[in-house]
């Protein structure tokens, strides 16, 4: 590897890195900022006191290892979810603040280093950090475990942004 401001091992003196100067062979594949909005339903039989209930995530997400279509998606995320409770005319917000670690397998159906459909399978570890889940009037608390651990699944698609010189 060399510094992107630096001079490379033949003596350029380089200011940006090209996807040709990247190794094939490199730990982290990719950097993906994520961010995502969640809105849910809830069913049960205390289901009417309940309404707007949504969240929304935000983190890094890195594409590790891997020199095929396959890879290994690891990061951090920030995860707030809530629901507004009310009984009456008394209205109470609730939310619950975690951070979030997934991992999971990432496959790109046209390689990974094109504009690529993927599907990605995995688990994801999350710990509260911080919630408002209680509320004295009227006395309520809504379930914001201290951890939780959830299977994930998804499909996406991946666009390389960079021009490719020929």
């Amino acid at each position: 590897s060399f510094s992107a401001l630096g001079d490379d091992a033949s003596g350029n003196n380089r200011t940006t890195a090209t996807n040709e100067s990247r190794s094939n062979d490199r730990f982290v594949r990719r950097v993906i900022f994520e961010g995502s909005y969640a809105n849910a339903g809830y069913q049960g039989d205390d289901s009417r006191s309940y309404s707007n209930p949504n969240g929304y995530s935000a983190g890094v997400l890195f594409d590790l290892l891997g020199t095929g279509a396959m890879v290994l998606e690891t990061g951090a995320l920030y995860r707030q979810f809530g629901t507004t409770y009310s009984v009456g005319p008394v209205s109470v917000a609730f939310t619950a603040n975690y951070i979030s670690i997934p991992v999971d397998l990432k496959l790109y159906l046209a390689g990974q280093e094109s504009s690529s459909l993927y599907l990605k399978a995995g688990v994801m570890g999350s710990t509260l950090t911080s919630s408002n889940t209680i509320s004295i009037s009227p006395t309520t608390q809504i379930g914001a475990r201290s951890w939780e651990t959830a299977f994930l699944g998804g499909v996406g698609v991946k666009f390389n942004l960079d021009r490719k010189s020929t």
